[in-house]
């Protein structure tokens, strides 16, 4: 997935390449241990680009995850999709 901060496997491959880690999503209220991947919901950070129009710094991961889903589909870039996983997928 290549979200070091926030994938285990990626994280310690970031470290065993030096590959800078650039923490998007920080824990509520919380702490960080910098030494291991943080993999749970919190509020995001480090995550806007004004030359797209995209500012979802401040928001809940699933605000986050809302707000791009509708700037995806504003711009003609995504679509929202449901997938249900079953046993023959």
């Amino acid at each position: 997935m290549a979200v070091p901060a926030h994938d285990s496997r990626d994280y310690d491959f970031a470290l065993k390449y030096d590959i800078p880690i650039c923490w998007v999503v920080m824990p509520d209220g919380k702490s960080v241990d910098f030494g291991k991947a943080f993999i749970g919901e919190g509020i995001n950070v480090n995550s806007s680009n004004t030359l797209v129009g995209l500012d979802i710094n401040g928001l809940s991961s699933k605000e986050a995850a809302l707000t791009v889903i509708e700037w995806a589909e504003k711009c003609g870039k995504g679509k929202r999709k449901v997938h249900i996983l079953n046993e023959s997928n």
